[in-house]
């Protein structure tokens, strides 16, 4: 019966700050009571939490977080909050730039992986992406209808400019990688970062 169930995935983010905005102590631990039961029981219902957290600190938590059974941390800025997301010290250790710790009960000792890393670059092309597609009404954007907007939206001389030659390098760097993988018999991502 439960194949016919949708899979409910709720993501929380900025999960210490929600649990603060809620003021009171006694809503802060309702809701911490909640969250602590959706952990528990969830699962069985496919109700999927992801809770994320900039500096997780467990007096915040307000949630039984024993039933958390995957968990990833990207570079912390101390062992304490490795050892809160992870219950071992190694995030505070890492390099940045999408490295990461994870952790599950196929994992259950922390292992090293490189998750996807969105520079600067790519934020301010996405956002001004963003910008052409949407129309300001009041400091709010909205995504405007497609009626009213153009087909070909004009990008900017210099980020088109910008993103055409990065492109073109991302290609032939990936070619490239491409190459040397075909090489090898087994590759890492840190063995791609060293070679190019």
């Amino acid at each position: 019966e439960l194949r016919k169930v949708p899979a409910l995935i709720c993501v929380i983010d900025e999960y210490i700050s929600f649990i603060s905005d809620a003021g009171e102590d006694e809503s802060s631990e309702d809701i911490g009571t909640a969250i602590s039961l959706l952990l528990q029981r969830g699962r069985h219902a496919k109700i999927h939490l992801v809770l994320a957290a900039q500096n997780p600190k467990s007096r915040f938590m307000k949630a039984d977080t024993s039933n958390i059974t995957t968990r990833m941390a990207f570079r912390c800025d101390s062992h304490y909050t490795s050892t809160t997301i992870l219950g071992k010290k190694g995030a505070e250790s890492l390099p940045g730039k999408g490295a990461m710790l994870f952790k599950s009960n196929e994992y259950p000792d922390p292992v090293q992986l490189q998750g996807s890393y969105i520079s600067d670059n790519d934020i301010l092309h996405i956002v001004s992406q963003i910008k052409m597609s949407c129309r300001d009404t009041g400091n709010k954007f909205q995504i405007a209808n497609m009626d009213e907007q153009d087909s070909n939206p004009q990008i900017p001389v210099d980020i088109a400019s910008v993103h055409s030659s990065s492109k073109q390098r991302e290609e032939k760097v990936f070619a490239d990688i491409i190459m040397w993988s075909l090489k090898r018999d087994n590759i890492s991502a840190n063995q791609v970062q060293d070679c190019f």
